[in-house]
């Protein structure tokens, strides 16, 4: 319990701190029972944006990373982004020397950017056989929060 209080409070952080590129940021956390939003924040860019909007997914997505398909209120997609697996983390390298591993994680929180229009996003987590991770995708819906 102490250890996701501290979680949510240094993502919470960085959702304060960190410099400004889209328009929403989301607060996700998930354990044994699933992904939850967590906590919405509109922002205002601190800069232009220079990143492409992408709005299909790549055919050849590696394993270690998740998909997030974002989508406006009549559903068409706003735009998709691809992130690490937030359910996958390094050991740290003191531990075993140079042979670094990953572990799974079985709950945590991550942040992500969305774009001002996005009104629900599908999480696309693919399978880690290596490390006991199942497929899972998520629907989830932001502006229910407001």
């Amino acid at each position: 319990m102490m250890r996701r209080v501290i979680t949510c409070l240094l993502c919470g952080c960085v959702l304060s701190t960190s410099a400004v590129q889209a328009d929403l940021r989301v607060l996700f956390r998930f354990d044994e029972t699933g992904v939850q939003v967590h906590k919405v924040i509109s922002t205002t860019r601190d800069r232009a944006r220079t990143d492409s909007l992408r709005t299909e997914v790549p055919d050849d997505i590696p394993a270690a990373m998740a998909t997030l398909i974002w989508r406006d209120e009549n559903g068409a997609i706003a735009h998709i982004s691809i992130v690490p697996d937030p359910r996958v983390s390094h050991s740290p390298e003191h531990m075993y020397g140079t042979s670094p591993s990953q572990v799974g994680l079985s709950g945590g929180a991550w942040v992500a950017d969305a774009p001002d229009n996005a009104y629900s996003v599908v999480i696309e987590l693919q399978e880690r056989v290596d490390l006991a991770l199942s497929a899972e995708t998520w629907t989830l819906y932001l502006r229910t929060l407001d």
